[in-house]
């Protein structure tokens, strides 16, 4: 208060410090917020003057004009806090429940074919088959008639059934779910689940069991063809199928292997 020379160079120090800062802190706070600071000191905010110097330097000098102060922030009063709450906020009662995604959203059961027939449209490439899946019987049309050309090749067959697939009609016949084979160039085979199961056994992945699964709450998506092929399915070593490499398929820890196929073979 009594040595403006002394006060003089205490607020030059201080604002060129402000300046510095305003460089220093415009990655965080945004460009705005440091060329306010700028407008303030009366300097231009561009590239050359926005560097942060190697040391500390002298911006403002001697005879330097300072512009209007404005205020950087302002106290945001109760009666807006309210209102961005009302326009963005919403409660956790109103927000809607985000289910779970299913670690392995297939679901494969134990099917015993019970019989194989001629498909009336299509005969030299499709079989209507029966298959006993325990609870219930289901209509699979299966396109494996290159590979396996007589009924009795199927028939009594323990196989792997995808149960969440959508109903479809296959030229003109409805198909309930797929059986899944694999292949590779030319090798093809059907999965052959183990012989001891029961129809309807389900076939899980490896230890991976979907939320709500083991207390009886979980329910399967239903899938199209295009969403079940995005399950990445192998045949890994030893023959076994695999999900995403590493998690065999099986049944009580027995596995569901390839017939006829190569490891590495891919299962559709």
């Amino acid at each position: 208060k009594t040595d403006r020379d002394a006060a003089g160079v205490c607020c030059a120090i201080a604002a060129n410090l402000c300046r510095l800062l305003a460089v220093v802190f415009e990655p965080y706070m945004g460009s705005e917020f440091a060329a306010r600071i700028f407008k303030m000191f009366g300097l231009e905010h561009s590239a050359q003057t926005n560097a942060i110097p190697n040391a500390f330097e002298i911006s403002l000098s001697e005879g330097h004009t300072i512009g209007e102060p404005e205020l950087l922030f302002k106290t945001i009063t109760e009666e807006e806090v309210s209102a961005l709450r009302e326009r963005f906020g919403g409660s956790q009662e109103d927000a809607a429940p985000q289910e779970a995604e299913p670690e392995f959203a297939a679901d494969l059961r134990v099917g015993r074919i019970l019989s194989a027939d001629d498909h009336p449209e299509s005969a030299d490439r499709l079989w209507v088959l029966k298959v006993d899946l325990g609870s219930e019987t289901r209509q699979i049309v299966a396109g494996v008639r290159e590979y396996y050309k007589t009924a009795a090749e199927l028939v009594g067959r323990q196989v792997v059934i995808v149960c969440n697939l959508k109903v479809v009609s296959l030229r003109g016949v409805e198909s309930q779910g797929m059986m899944l084979a694999a292949t590779r160039k030319e090798a093809f085979g059907l999965l052959r689940a183990p012989a001891s199961a029961a129809p309807g056994s389900r076939v899980f992945a490896g230890d991976l069991r979907n939320p709500g699964e083991v207390a009886g709450t979980f329910t399967y998506p239903t899938l199209d063809l295009k969403e079940f092929q995005k399950i990445p399915l192998t045949i890994g070593a030893g023959l076994a199928a695999c999900f995403k490499k590493v998690h065999q398929l099986h049944v009580d820890g027995e596995p569901v292997v390839g017939e006829n196929v190569p490891e590495g073979a891919k299962v559709k």
